[in-house]
């Protein structure tokens, strides 16, 4: 009777060790099936999340370059309309420069050529008479001759120059005296032209000068 009573609380204990340990095997397999499902769904947040990221930052990128894509063909068409402009201007502009510069330039070489032109006429006739001057078979008289037409000259020269500032200071922008004989030829330049008074002016100034009669003066306008 009592080994019966010993075997049966031996069945009772064995069992319950039994349930125990079954008990702690399905908790330990809940456990880590909950860990590995917890971890699966932290990955897949971490994965949708970076996957989200890179579009948000792709599509940033994307909103920026198109932004800034749209920027640049604004500018570009603005810097189109704005060189275009720029170019019709400055070329309508230059080109009235221009002629205005060139049809300047062609007065100013004329009087330029002109003078240097009557003062080579003047050296070179200087220049005829001091040889005369030098030559030992002339005579005093023919040296004398000579001489005085050289002081001519350089008179002439010296008139010339005053009549022609004096012409210039009213308010002629350009002026070339050529004296032949007793006529007395000058050429001007005024933007507004040649009108009564101002012709007046000139012989006023040629007659007192250079000492000539008014119907010797010559006055002609380039």
């Amino acid at each position: 009777m009592i080994m019966k009573n010993i075997k049966k609380k031996e069945f009772v204990i064995y069992a319950l060790a039994l349930m125990l340990v079954a008990a702690g095997y399905f908790n330990y397999l809940n456990f880590d099936f909950k860990s590995i499902k917890t971890s699966s769904n932290v990955e897949e947040r971490n994965f949708d999340n970076t996957i989200d990221s890179k579009n948000i930052t792709n599509e940033g990128d994307e909103s920026q370059i198109e932004t800034v894509s749209k920027q640049t063909e604004e500018k570009d068409e603005e810097n189109k309309t704005n060189i275009g402009d720029a170019i019709l201007v400055n070329s309508n502009d230059a080109t009235e420069d221009l002629t205005e510069m060139q049809g300047s330039q062609d007065i100013r070489d004329y009087y330029v050529a002109t003078k240097l032109e009557r003062n080579k006429m003047y050296a070179e006739m200087i220049k005829k008479y001091e040889d005369l001057i030098n030559n030992n078979n002339l005579s005093e008289v023919q040296k004398s001759i000579a001489t005085e037409e050289i002081s001519k000259i350089n008179n002439n020269k010296n008139a010339i120059m005053i009549c022609e500032n004096l012409i210039i200071s009213k308010d002629f922008e350009e002026c070339v005296i050529l004296i032949n004989d007793e006529s007395v030829n000058v050429v001007v330049h005024i933007k507004d032209g040649l009108n009564t008074e101002k012709v007046s002016q000139i012989q006023n100034i040629i007659s007192r000068e250079l000492s000539t009669e008014i119907e010797n003066i010559h006055i002609s306008e380039k």
